[in-house]
């Protein structure tokens, strides 16, 4: 999976694109990364297009600014889906 980050977010994701497939997300739970979804990345990547991210101050994501907190996730999460056109 390739790895992106936007400038105005903390978050890292990572995408795994198949041509003309759906989209799946995996978002993952506390105290864990985007790793805890390998096992159905690896079922899923020939048949779909995936996206998953670390949230903010897991995995990769620890760049946060002051202000950014949890409650700014959905807001993160819309402008990846819009810049990758999802």
């Amino acid at each position: 999976m390739k790895q992106y980050h936007l400038d105005e977010s903390p978050l890292v994701y990572y995408i795994s694109r198949k041509e003309q497939a759906e989209w799946v997300l995996f978002i993952h739970a506390a105290f864990v990364n985007h790793n805890m979804f390998q096992t159905q990345i690896d079922y899923f990547k020939d048949k779909y297009n995936i996206l998953t991210l670390d949230i903010i101050g897991h995995g990769r994501s620890t760049k946060a600014r002051k202000g950014d907190s949890i409650d700014k996730m959905s807001v993160w999460i819309s402008e990846i889906l819009k810049t990758e056109s999802i």
